[in-house]
């Protein structure tokens, strides 16, 4: 399971993100080391649910660190160890450090669209205390296929009549002109009609200044990069700089107590 920063941190007013991050790794050494003083075996493993410095974030990984609290470093985990193997990022990786193996193996199946791109694995783990440690990838075998497609309805209705989607989930993502009634209908039973199965159909309306933004980028973006972009579809480039400025500081401030809150007991 996580460990969340406030079920392991004693909460300290205004405390600054530095100090709090500190902390917060001097906790999780502690923690580990009270694991391994209760170990009494020759191999040790060790586990962990977090972000480590050196992973890589993808697009569907839920940013666990509250209020921008630094990652976990290699040279915080313990030495006599033989192996540690991590959960939360979905995409097999292997964390670079002096000592010994740490893996996040990913998730066994694609938990978004976009993990659909690359092979999902399982990791077969060798351990002997006269030999090193010997890490096999597994490729998880694909029962269904995740496709992603794009373009306008007519587009998205010529893919679906000259392409091969039996048993095949789908991802639409609709580039519309203005608003449109009856989309997901549309898309759906054009491609159901070829044995597909359209999951997740996504409008993509123009906004302001011409630039198209979905919930995907929403996604991707911080608050404060999106409070920036609502300023400007409200009020166009031209909005005054020193306005916005004055804006964000207020906005900024708000965030500060809501991340207060969130760890308050």
């Amino acid at each position: 399971p996580y460990l969340n920063e406030g079920d392991i941190l004693p909460h300290i007013p205004l405390e600054a993100e530095i100090e709090r991050s500190l902390r917060y790794r001097e906790a999780m050494k502690r923690i580990y080391d009270e694991c391994l003083s209760a170990m009494d075996a020759d191999i040790k493993v060790l586990m962990g649910h977090y972000f480590i410095q050196g992973g890589t974030f993808g697009d569907s990984e839920r940013l666990v660190q509250i209020g921008g609290i630094q990652p976990v470093r290699t040279d915080d985990l313990p030495g006599d160890v033989d192996y540690i193997a991590l959960g939360h990022l979905h995409s097999l990786q292997h964390i670079k450090g002096d000592g010994c193996p740490v893996m996040y193996p990913g998730s066994p199946l694609p938990l978004s669209f976009k993990e659909a791109e690359y092979d999902k694995k399982v990791l077969l783990i060798d351990l002997g205390t006269d030999v090193a440690c010997n890490i096999e990838e597994v490729t998880v075998p694909v029962f269904r296929e995740l496709v992603r497609v794009k373009g306008s309805i007519d587009d998205l209705i010529a893919q679906a009549n000259f392409g091969d989607w039996k048993d095949k989930y789908i991802e639409a993502k609709v580039l519309l002109d203005g608003p449109a009634v009856g989309v997901g209908d549309t898309v759906r039973q054009a491609f159901a009609q070829k044995g597909g199965k359209v999951l997740v159909v996504e409008s993509v309306l123009p906004r302001a200044g011409g630039e198209i933004l979905s919930t995907e980028d929403i996604k991707t973006r911080t608050p404060v990069e999106i409070f920036q972009d609502f300023y400007k579809y409200k009020f166009g480039e031209s909005g005054p700089d020193t306005e916005l400025d004055e804006l964000l500081t207020t906005f900024n401030e708000l965030l500060d107590i809501g991340r207060e809150q969130e760890i308050e007991p």
